[in-house]
């Protein structure tokens, strides 16, 4: 479950050793520092206050440890799926990986340092965003491909989140429906896809909390089959139709896309 503790308005300072590079030992002094107990090691050349690092709840530590990851990078690669979403402060009833995500170019491969998870599906631009000063995918596809990757109730959690209308009028909602759909539209066809359908059609922005709506699912979902039909040949395009009791639940995963 999401730590309810607040986070704070800006991530804790990130220590990198590419930073320092005309700086003589540099890399042993911050380890030193890391064996003392003065720092945290974040990855490689990364690392931040231990102190700070004592402070902060299970979202904001993974936050941090993205963040630190993104601003060690050369590439203009965007963070995804699970790591974009710490940025966009999307709930996550399962746990954080241990690994942080990237999107690249098609034709850059999918292999990966240790650490660091590339997918290697391509992007457009208009998918890509500037967020605490590091590229991460837009809210819409992040609640997007997150669908294709955890449990239905993280991911309709995270979808309510993104939705969420504030009744004050303070702060309007991260997107809407209608750009969760153009965006799921324009990145036809890729797998999964039929679950992340599911999860727009089934998010709202009327839910109130993301972790009441998604316990108070438990007892509805369970038995509520769901039929998922393939709209082509390929089953890379779908649309998944609830039963009578017009709910969808946990059978809905396993729907997959070839």
């Amino acid at each position: 479950m999401t730590d309810p503790r607040p986070q704070p308005a800006h991530l804790p300072e990130v220590i990198l050793a590419a930073d320092f590079r005309h700086a003589f030992g540099v890399d042993l002094r911050l380890r030193r520092g890391a064996q003392r107990g003065i720092l945290h090691r974040l990855g490689r050349g990364q690392y931040t206050p231990a102190e700070v690092w004592a402070g902060l709840n299970r979202d904001q530590r993974y936050a941090v440890t993205v963040r630190a990851a993104a601003h060690s990078r050369t590439g203009a690669f965007p963070l995804s799926h699970h790591s974009a979403a710490a940025l966009w402060g999307l709930p996550l009833l399962a746990h954080w990986p241990h690994e942080v995500h990237f999107l690249t170019e098609r034709a850059s491969g999918g292999r990966s340092d240790p650490g660091i998870r590339k997918h290697a599906v391509g992007f457009d631009d208009q998918d890509v965003e500037l967020r605490d000063g590091v590229l991460v995918t837009s809210i819409a596809r992040t609640v997007i491909e997150l669908a294709t990757v955890v449990d239905l109730r993280s991911a309709v959690a995270a979808a309510d989140r993104a939705l969420a209308v504030d009744r004050t009028g303070r702060t309007p909602p991260l997107t809407d429906r209608a750009a969760l759909l153009e965006t799921w539209q324009r990145m036809l066809p890729f797998r999964g896809s039929v679950r992340a359908r599911t999860v727009i059609d089934f998010a709202t922005d009327l839910s109130g909390s993301p972790m009441n709506r998604a316990a108070a699912s438990r007892s509805r979902w369970p038995d509520c089959p769901i039929r998922c039909s393939s709209t082509d040949s390929s089953s890379t395009i779908g649309r998944c139709t609830p039963t009578s009791s017009g709910r969808p639940d946990a059978a809905w995963a396993r729907a997959t896309v070839g």
